[in-house]
């Protein structure tokens, strides 16, 4: 069993059990056979064990993002987490994640591959029957999206504990389900993986022209097939961005399609250089060209300031 204690240090004990305690409620109420089942939310006699627990199942095989950088060929993922975002934002359970990543993906044994599993409820928010809003603004820069990353400046600046209102939101998660494909596809530790949490936070402070422009060039280390989607789903302005019933439909269309050609292996073959060096290195006796990327998207970079 893998049991999850909230950190005594970031807020105090009596916000920290009423946090744990509503993310265990709003886990409860989801019932997916991809998202991880919560046995219990427990609140121990003795203090020395805190004041709330979340009980679940333990993933023998970890996060997705760890497994995947280990294991090339596994490429039904993505498309079960799109599975469960889509169930999510069903109108029986209206609900947003809010901190979507690979690290919030656990691998489970399975029969014939890995069972991909969601966890992590503690920015969610519940929309329907009875809202639910959000214990705090926040996720990870990496996968964050503009408006959110812009919400949350604005919070910070107005040095009030309200919660804005929409700032989880079905389009946020689309944004954040994009890098997240991004990432495991790529097999990297985070998305936009040579650039550090500052300047992730810099680009998505910038207009929505630049940004489209910027992952527009990272996209092409995706194989073709998979480009226009993930494009759609990192549109800077949230409007442009399918729904997930979309998403899925068009995801299915695409992995019959590569089905088709082969291998997942012989489908990233097909990704040229500097793209394909964006990818981690497979093993410490393949060479990590990742250099020769990262002066290509350099040269990207300095062609658009002098442009604009």
């Amino acid at each position: 069993m893998a049991l999850k204690r909230p950190n005594p240090q970031s807020c105090d004990r009596e916000t920290l059990r009423r946090q744990f305690k509503r993310e265990g409620e709003i886990w409860m109420k989801l019932q997916h056979p991809n998202i991880a089942y919560l046995f219990a939310i427990f609140e121990p006699v003795n203090p020395r064990w805190g004041e709330v627990m979340l009980i679940s199942p333990w993933a023998e095989l970890g996060t997705a993002t760890k497994y995947l950088q280990q294991f090339e060929n596994n490429n039904h993922t993505p498309g079960i987490i799109g599975d469960i975002i889509e169930y999510m934002h069903s109108e029986d359970v209206l609900t947003y994640h809010g901190d979507l990543k690979g690290n919030n993906v656990l691998l489970f044994e399975g029969s014939d591959r890995p069972i991909a599993k969601l966890t992590d409820f503690g920015l969610s928010k519940i929309c329907a029957p009875t809202p639910i809003a959000a214990s705090r603004v926040g996720g990870n820069a990496y996968w964050m999206s503009p408006e959110v990353r812009f919400a949350r400046e604005a919070l910070l600046s107005a040095d009030t504990a309200e919660i804005p209102e929409l700032v989880l939101t079905a389009q946020a998660d689309v944004w954040s389900l994009g890098m997240t494909i991004f990432e495991l596809m790529t097999r990297s530790e985070n998305p936009m993986r040579d650039r550090s949490t500052d300047s992730v936070t810099k680009l998505l402070k910038g207009s929505a022209q630049a940004i489209d422009a910027e992952l527009h060039d990272y996209l092409l280390c995706l194989p073709d097939a998979f480009q226009p989607l993930l494009r759609s789903l990192l549109a800077a302005d949230p409007d442009r961005r399918p729904n997930m019933t979309m998403v899925k439909s068009t995801w299915q269309r695409i992995i019959r399609e590569q089905d088709e050609i082969g291998q997942w292996s012989t489908i990233l073959s097909c990704v040229q250089p500097p793209f394909c060096h964006y990818y981690p290195a497979v093993s410490e006796s393949t060479t990590d060209c990742f250099e020769s990327w990262r002066k290509w998207m350099e040269q990207r970079r300095q062609m658009r300031r002098v442009s604009n």
